[in-house]
């Protein structure tokens, strides 16, 4: 959470290649068993090899790529939260439970492995929306038909991260 540092459960994450737009080839531990290339942040993942795999709160892990080559993350978040992050990465270090690892990757751009281990990213999720608050001032407490009225509206966004398809 881009706001708080806490781990988020329920994010589905994908990892492909950046060069295909196709799934990426994920190894299990042991280097031979395919991993999927899709899991579920705090979830569970079995490899073809029948290694079970359990995944802490909020974390996710595809152990090893099976080639060196360009990838990209591909993050659907739960509900309620927005990927990529807009929060600033000096900001993201701030928070309970940094240092994270970012990088390119954490923000859904590409990133390159240059051997077939595994990367450690950290990828943050921001609220959806905020707290706005809409403020109306009028230049009359009353007004009889046909006078003249002012407003000024102030919308203001008291949230963490930026809001989309507001109507007002």
């Amino acid at each position: 959470d881009s706001r708080t540092g806490q781990p988020l459960n329920g994010a589905r994450v994908r990892l492909v290649d950046a060069t295909t737009g196709q799934p990426a080839a994920v190894l299990g531990d042991d280097g031979r068993s395919v991993f999927p290339s899709e899991i579920t942040s705090g979830a569970t993942a079995t490899d073809a090899g029948g290694t079970l795999y359990q995944f802490p709160p909020g974390t996710y892990r595809f152990p090893v790529v099976a080639r060196a080559g360009t990838y990209r993350l591909v993050v659907e978040p739960p509900a309620g939260y927005d990927f990529p992050s807009q929060v600033a990465e000096t900001d993201l270090q701030l928070l309970p439970g940094a240092p994270f690892t970012l990088g390119a990757g954490a923000f859904g751009r590409d990133y390159a492995v240059q051997s077939p281990v595994a990367v450690t990213l950290d990828v943050p999720l921001d609220t959806v929306g905020g707290p706005l608050v809409v403020q109306i001032v009028a230049s009359a407490g009353s007004a009889a038909i046909g006078d003249a009225i002012q407003y000024t509206v102030t919308v203001q966004n008291n949230g963490p991260s930026g809001v989309q398809d507001v109507v007002l």
